[in-house]
């Protein structure tokens, strides 16, 4: 322990463990497949964008981002994208209604779909029926698991 007056107090303190196999498991690096396509990352949280834009990088993807729902619809109407990430929860409009306007929109101009995924924190049960019932292809909890997004994406793209 090391204090000061008027300053605060630091405490350390070290615990022993034995390292498992399991522990060893989650510690080997996951291989990500190298891909090509241009996606729509639509998130409003900045560490969230970082965090996506240097894995699709690593990936070999192109992205775009967009930092809530109308900025996504907009972009999506000049864009051509192989696939959208797309938070459900953010400011002005969210991924709902978002991907239902983009739905909307290759539906008025006879557009082949792009597959959107839902990105949520919301790990809630019930969650991932109610975004396929608003036609998002597939559905990702927060924190990202890379390996999971590895999946997702060599699904899509």
């Amino acid at each position: 322990m090391k204090s000061e007056i008027g300053v605060g107090s630091k405490f350390y303190f070290s615990i022993p463990l034995e390292i498992t196999d399991e522990i060893k498991e989650q510690k080997t690096q996951v291989n990500i497949d190298k891909l090509k396509g241009h996606v729509l990352i639509v998130e409003d949280n900045k560490v969230n964008q970082l965090f996506l834009e240097v894995i699709l990088d690593k990936i070999g993807l192109t992205m775009d981002i967009a930092n809530d729902g109308k900025e996504a619809v907009e972009l999506f109407k000049t864009t051509k994208y192989d696939l959208v990430l797309m938070d459900e929860n953010m400011p002005i409009m969210n991924g709902i209604e978002a991907t239902k306007k983009i739905i909307e929109i290759e539906k008025q101009n006879k557009l082949i779909h792009t597959p959107i995924i839902a990105v949520t924190a919301n790990g809630i049960k019930g969650d991932k029926q109610r975004f396929m019932e608003i036609a998002m292809d597939e559905y990702i909890v927060k924190p990202i698991d890379i390996k999971k997004l590895n999946e997702v994406l060599n699904k899509y793209l």
